[in-house]
């Protein structure tokens, strides 16, 4: 009887790690249509996702995303605007005590608290134009900066030009960042990426706008506005205060 109902145990986790609870090393394509096809036989322990190194956030994990939107987690890729990945915040308004960091001309930067929109905005401009700002406690207060600085042994300062939104008369450029008050996020404002401007539209990348993945690959939202000839440029989003250009 004992060797019998040893038999039948053994028969049961067979079972099971058959057809449940892989390894997450496992996560291949087979485990993914697996749990595509069987959501809803899901075990306790089994994968149910998986955050892979931001430097291998290719198409396939892309489409992991896209797919199990819902499963995302804190730091989770969400997308990625001219090679720099932005990274989930759930719950709303939650601040980690992670850190992200950049790669850059032989050097490791900090960048800022993961996750965070002041954090994603340093992050991107030291990629793609080689200068950052200064430490601000909020994203509101970045509108009160006069000067950024170069990524270099020589920490050049660059001027920060800043355009009034309803009252510029030129519209953003790809790298300008969009300032938000604090109207649209209570006590800390906000800041966006501007990445195109095309047909009415400003194009942004952004960290902790909101939980999930972006509107497209590339970005994550669009912005409406209006500009004519001898007229201001005004962007049509609640609580834009105006854009900062590093000239």
């Amino acid at each position: 009887m004992r060797y019998s109902l040893f038999l039948l145990i053994a028969s049961a986790v067979s079972f099971s790690s058959t057809f449940f609870a892989k390894d997450p090393e496992l996560f291949d394509e087979e485990v993914k249509e697996l749990y595509v096809t069987h959501g809803d036989s899901l075990m306790f322990g089994d994968p149910i996702g998986e955050s892979k190194d931001p430097e291998l956030f290719d198409e396939e994990v892309k489409e992991l995303y896209v797919t199990h939107g819902d499963s995302l987690m804190f730091g989770d890729p969400i997308g990625e605007s001219n090679g720099v990945v932005a990274f989930n915040n759930i719950p709303e308004g939650f601040v980690s005590d992670e850190l992200s960091y950049v790669f850059y001309g032989g050097d490791t930067l900090c960048t800022g608290i993961k996750g965070q929109c002041v954090e994603y905005a340093r992050r991107w401009l030291i990629s793609n134009l080689g200068v950052s700002f200064p430490d601000v406690d909020y994203a509101v207060d970045m509108w009160g900066l006069d000067s950024g600085v170069t990524i270099s042994h020589t920490k050049e300062n660059v001027a920060i030009k800043h355009f009034v939104n309803g009252s510029a008369m030129s519209l953003p450029k790809w790298g300008d960042l969009i300032i938000y008050d604090t109207s649209m996020a209570s006590v800390t404002g906000h800041v966006a990426v501007v990445v195109k401007v095309s047909d009415g539209e400003i194009y942004v990348a952004e960290q902790n706008y909101m939980p999930g993945l972006w509107q497209e690959k590339e970005h994550s939202r669009e912005i409406s506005f209006s500009s004519s000839e001898n007229a201001a440029t005004v962007l049509r989003d609640v609580g834009v205060i105006g854009w900062l250009r590093f000239i």
